[in-house]
């Protein structure tokens, strides 16, 4: 008689996760300017709400043109896909053991994500999204994680988050998460598989 697995539950991050994308090589606004910008902090945890007032306060933050800071969204979004790998190995796990759960968590503005929506078609394969956005809190934030485990009632000690920041899987961990880092796709496929299995 098969067991339950020890893992029924994946918390998923999306950017640079399950999703990537490609910034524009040519645009002046480098992604390690506007991640580390205090307005991509605002916007991501719900703050700056209109895409327009974004633009304008990274150009006022940066020195750039808001024409750049468009520009480079207008660039970046077409480039995002969906990572097939992963998507393979969520569908695999949720076929083999109905009950397994995948939980999206990110960080992410309302505007981007309702882009992102747009750009793939079988967003219920997830059993449930959670944005920072919407929740006001950012990773590592705990209050953050606090509220996805309220609202979905997951147990930690059985749930494995991943992301591609330790700083998110180490405030995960804290919380009795199993955190995984996504840094190389075959070395977390491996784990995944590893912790996933019958």
């Amino acid at each position: 008689m098969s067991t339950s697995p020890r893992y029924t539950t994946l918390v998923c991050d999306i950017g640079d996760v399950l999703f990537t994308w490609t910034p524009p090589p040519t645009s002046k606004l480098s992604r390690k300017v506007l991640f580390t910008s205090a307005a991509w902090h605002d916007y991501e945890c719900g703050r700056i709400t209109d895409e327009d007032v974004f633009y304008e306060t990274v150009s006022r933050e940066t020195g750039l043109a808001k024409a750049d800071v468009e520009g480079f969204y207008a660039e970046a979004r077409p480039t995002l896909r969906i990572n097939e790998e992963l998507l393979a190995i969520i569908r695999d796990a949720k076929a083999r053991r109905p009950e397994f759960r995948v939980l999206l968590m990110s960080n992410i503005s309302r505007p981007d994500f309702e882009d992102l929506l747009t750009r793939f078609d079988d967003w219920a394969v997830f059993d449930g999204v959670f944005i920072s956005a919407e929740v006001g809190l950012c990773k590592p934030e705990t209050g953050f994680y606090e509220h996805v485990i309220a609202q979905s009632g997951i147990d930690p000690s059985r749930s494995v988050f991943l992301d591609d920041k330790a700083k998110n899987t180490g405030a995960a961990a804290s919380l009795g998460f199993r955190g995984v880092v996504y840094d190389d796709m075959a070395h977390v496929a491996q784990t995944l598989r590893g912790l996933f299995r019958d």
